[in-house]
């Protein structure tokens, strides 16, 4: 059988334009600006990823996917994360557990039977790098060169904090003893904290039990 290079260079084209099955690829518009050392799987190893709400902490709130913690995300930030990924009415009831922690947030889960997909959930990773990590090097250029699990141990300190002024001055020049002493010195959630500076350091991250 002869096979005409017109066909050989259709089929070669063909090859090269079939989409990659990869949610990757699928959720092009949540990964624009992304720094792609951080990934889903990434985030994924420190926190851990569930389909439905856990408290994992004494004041911990309702949290889901990969460490979504909406007792104490604030308003603004549940909208940013959820709003467009969840329906109208799933993010009204979302809304609703803001300041939910501890005893609450297990009864706020017995009343509320919400379970998401694994593209939502990887969907809400990506936005978590998209939002709390990419203005992070804008605005600390040296950032982007950090070690990945500095980054992800910033990356937590941002989301759930908040503030990175405690850390901007080692973050200006990129210094690890600094940042990590000055997360580790935060007391606000120790067990977390004590996670999120052994992370900057590179040490052996402690088992998610002990630090939720």
């Amino acid at each position: 059988m002869v096979i005409s290079m017109t066909t050989i260079l259709l089929c070669l084209q063909m090859a090269n334009e079939r989409p990659v099955q990869s949610y990757d690829t699928v959720y092009v518009s949540d990964y624009s600006d992304i720094q792609k050392d951080i990934t889903f799987y990434d985030i994924k190893a420190v926190e851990g990823c569930t389909y439905t709400f856990i408290v994992p902490g004494d004041i911990s709130g309702p949290t889901i996917g990969t460490g979504l913690d909406i007792g104490n995300m604030g308003v603004k930030n549940i909208n940013l994360i959820f709003k467009g990924i969840v329906s109208d009415s799933i993010l009204k009831i979302l809304l609703s557990a803001h300041r939910v922690v501890g005893v609450r947030a297990n009864a706020w889960i017995s009343s509320n039977n919400i379970r998401l997909n694994e593209a939502q959930v990887r969907r809400l990773a990506n936005r978590l790098i998209k939002h709390y990590w990419s203005p992070i090097p804008r605005n600390y250029p040296c950032a982007d060169t950090m070690k990945p699990s500095a980054k992800l141990g910033i990356l937590s300190y941002a989301i759930h904090v908040g503030r990175l002024d405690k850390i901007s001055k080692y973050l200006k020049t990129c210094n690890y003893v600094g940042i990590s002493a000055a997360i580790e010195h935060d007391k606000r959630n120790p067990k977390r904290r004590y996670r999120e500076a052994s992370l900057v350091k590179a040490l052996r991250v402690p088992e998610r039990e002990s630090w939720q």
